[in-house]
């Protein structure tokens, strides 16, 4: 029953998230994330919305925490965000993810030269899995960086 009544509250939450620094967000974010899958849809909107960097970093934080496909998507979106912290924040929520993200990392790895924040970012999530098998993909699409 908890789980449902904070479900209602994630909205609240996320804009307790403004302003404050990542210390004090800590206790926002684990309650956010207790509320499950209820919060991949609220976080992908504060991740995408243009609100403050803050609440973006803490969104794709929070998105990483709950450890599931569908936050996957939103943070590769991240991964090109305006703000390098939230573009660090998205890239650590993707290495929690590890392998389940591995096949959109690899997908990001095809994005242009003009595009090389994607692609920075996700040669080093894809560095971070583990999987030997990234490897020779990683010097074959990454030549010469």
């Amino acid at each position: 029953m908890a789980r449902k009544s904070k479900a209602c509250d994630i909205d609240r939450l996320i804009s307790e998230l403004d302003g404050k620094s990542e210390t004090a967000q800590e206790p926002i974010i684990d309650e956010i994330v207790g509320c499950g899958l209820a919060a991949i849809t609220p976080l992908t909107d504060a991740l995408q919305s243009g609100a403050s960097y803050q609440v973006r970093m803490a969104a794709a934080v929070a998105l990483g925490k709950i450890r599931h496909k569908r936050s996957i998507k939103p943070l590769m979106d991240g991964l090109s965000d305006t703000s390098l912290n939230v573009q660090r924040t998205a890239a650590g929520g993707l290495k929690l993810l590890g392998a389940e993200a591995v096949d959109q990392l690899l997908e990001g790895l095809n994005h242009t030269p003009e595009e090389h924040v994607v692609r920075k970012w996700c040669a080093e999530v894809l560095g971070f899995t583990g999987r030997k098998s990234v490897v020779t993909d990683l010097i074959k699409r990454l030549p010469g960086e």
